[in-house]
């Protein structure tokens, strides 16, 4: 056995070799193989990200996937947007758009003096705006906490220094004063007064008359208050709207008060000569609704009044007469989106020419005397489903203001500026005055147009501006 020893270890020696190089190779060849798909797998990486992959000649395949950056020229496809984004591009007539709240904006209002625009919402917080800020990319803003509560409505006294909102759980009025701006400084807001708490509802409605006589709120029980400017109740009356009042509104001439329910309820407040209140009365009921109202607003004189039911009819009413008088009405595009707490809006421009209807996250703009849409503006407001809680337009009609979700967007009123044409081409046309009053007339219209071409608005109303200088010419 001795013999056989050193070829029984020469044997093991090789067979020791043989399983160390197997060994070897396996090694390198899982490590080539593992090598292989981390360079595949970045590679495809690279492709999604518009990088070509690096070391090897560029693969024509996965030129379709590299996107060029967005803006440069060519061909170039957008990048992709949800639909969402997609469906909230600007409206050509944008003119601004106010951000700064956290909450859902509840409402607003535009200063007579036309310096101010207030919102508030439910973050605690009311948000004074310049108006003179709207073509300047730097809009400031000043923000008024509101301690432990929320501002329902707001609304600016007649002489634009003081402002007073609804607070939604105490269900009272507080009102506060802007200070004096001292050179170099920002303006400064203060609480002024709360008053005592007589409403036991929800406050739907506030307002204060042109002539500062008196301060209105309205809860959603019909409970309606009268106050002067100290905080004292002048006189109380419960309007016969229904079960659940809805909206209530202060007219811009301080004569009526308008709350909408059921029915909508035009009351009249009456004062003597020497200024001191004498009592309030019903004027009428705004006849013809088929469903319940939501809203209302009237024009700058009060000569017409407009309301909108919650299926997005609206009527618009002449109170020149002996009578309340149907004079137009109309169907808003949209219906209340099913299962939402939303409800139309409505706004009447200063002239009386244009109504606005809120509806879902649209406004529809209306010229009375044709009564169907003059055109659709969708608001970019991020979430549709929240509407468009609030219209005004600004105290001089040439802008459109909508509130909805957190921000509110600007708008040129473009349809206003057109209906103005409109009417004085139609005064023209049936005027046999004498030739003074044509060229008037003649001498309006091409500052109109003149006006709307300096808006630079694109080229939406391109077709409209030449038929518009077809109309001068041939008069």
């Amino acid at each position: 056995m001795m013999e056989f020893e050193p070829v029984t270890m020469i044997a093991y020696s090789v067979m020791l070799l043989l399983t160390i190089g197997l060994a070897w190779v396996v090694t390198v060849l899982f490590a080539k193989n593992e090598g292989d798909e981390d360079a595949k797998k970045k590679s495809t990486e690279g492709d999604g990200k518009g990088q070509q992959p690096g070391g090897g000649k560029k693969n024509k395949g996965n030129k379709q996937n590299v996107e060029k950056p967005v803006g440069t020229k060519g061909k170039n496809k957008p990048r992709s947007r949800t639909t969402s984004e997609a469906d909230s591009e600007n409206h050509p007539w944008t003119v601004a758009t106010f951000k700064g709240h956290a909450g859902l904006i509840t409402d607003m209002s535009w200063s007579s003096n036309d310096k101010f625009i207030a919102s508030c919402a439910q973050d605690r917080t009311v948000l004074i705006w310049f108006a003179k800020d709207l073509l300047t990319k730097d809009r400031r803003s000043i923000r008024v906490n509101v301690p432990f509560d929320n501002a329902r409505n707001i609304a600016w006294s007649p002489d634009c220094t003081a402002f007073i909102v609804a607070l939604e759980d105490q269900k009272v009025l507080e009102v506060y004063k802007l200070g004096k701006k001292a050179e170099g400084s920002h303006v400064t807001v203060n609480s002024l007064t709360k008053f005592k708490k007589v409403h036991d509802e929800d406050i739907i409605g506030i307002g204060i008359a042109c002539t500062g006589l008196f301060i209105m709120s309205c809860s959603n029980d019909g409970n309606m208050i009268l106050w002067d400017v100290k905080g004292s109740v002048l006189e109380r009356m419960s309007i016969p709207v229904g079960v659940t009042a809805t909206c209530a509104k202060v007219s811009h001439c301080g004569r009526y008060v308008a709350v909408c329910g059921n029915d909508c309820i035009l009351v009249e407040v009456i004062f003597n000569e020497m200024k001191q209140f004498k009592s309030i009365r019903t004027f009428g009921k705004l006849q013809g609704h088929e469903s319940r109202v939501e809203h209302v607003d009237f024009n700058a004189d009060s000569s017409r009044i407009v309301t909108v039911t919650e299926n997005g009819v609206w009527r618009l009413y002449d109170t020149t007469g002996n009578r309340i008088n149907v004079v137009c009405m109309g169907q808003a595009k949209s219906v209340p989106i099913a299962g939402n707490d939303f409800f139309p809006t409505v706004s009447l421009s200063p002239d009386g020419r244009i109504v606005a209807v809120g509806h879902t996250n649209e406004i529809d703009i209306f010229e009375v005397t044709l009564g169907s849409p003059t055109t659709n503006i969708k608001p970019k407001f991020t979430l549709a489903n929240i509407g468009v809680r609030k219209i005004v337009f600004s105290s001089d009609g040439k802008y459109i203001l909508g509130a909805g979700e957190k921000s509110i967007q600007v708008f040129h009123n473009i349809c206003g500026h057109l209906a103005t044409f409109n009417d004085l081409a139609r005064q023209m046309n049936e005027s046999s005055a004498h030739s003074s009053l044509k060229s008037r007339l003649s001498t309006e219209m091409a500052n109109i147009l003149q006006d709307l071409t300096k808006l630079n608005v694109g080229e939406s109303i391109e077709t409209t501006l030449q038929e518009m200088r077809e109309i001068i010419n041939h008069c």
